[in-house]
């Protein structure tokens, strides 16, 4: 179940790298397609300064999009490389049986009827650390897609 979970949160990430690093293709494509046009008025004699000025303005607004394109790119990246980390402990501590299924759910219920990881650690006899590593989890993969971006 827990491998399940982790595939599911990895090909999440994934395909939204994937998404995002196809954008950006797109965008240097329209890039592309707009130098080509430049290139056409320059022939039909228009003036190239007024072309000029709006290239650039138009590849200044495009770069700054690129380059918000590529913080969300790298953000995702380090979310799921942090994520990945965390699975894998969660991993590692489920097959060590430190922390069992059983233990998980019963976590979950209690933070379901309100309790916070301070309160369910000694009630379950479980490190605290452990127990806030299920809530966040439990927190990010609630969380609408939109402000995992």
């Amino acid at each position: 179940m827990q491998i399940l979970i982790i595939f599911i949160v990895v090909t999440v990430v994934f395909t939204i790298i994937f998404y995002l690093y196809k954008r950006i293709q797109i965008t240097e494509a329209k890039i592309t397609i707009l130098e080509n046009r430049l290139k056409a008025f320059e022939v039909f004699g228009t003036s190239l300064s007024e072309f000029v000025e709006r290239g650039e303005d138009v590849s200044r607004i495009i770069s700054n999009e690129l380059n918000q394109k590529q913080f969300k790119l790298k953000k995702l990246l380090k979310d799921a490389q942090e994520t990945s980390s965390r699975l894998q402990h969660i991993e590692t501590k489920l097959k060590s049986n430190k922390i069992n299924k059983e233990q998980v759910e019963n976590i979950l219920i209690l933070v379901n009827q309100g309790f916070k990881a301070k309160d369910i650690a000694p009630r379950l006899n479980l490190p605290i650390g452990e127990v806030e590593l299920i809530v966040k989890l439990k927190e990010f993969l609630n969380k609408p897609f939109v402000e995992k971006l």
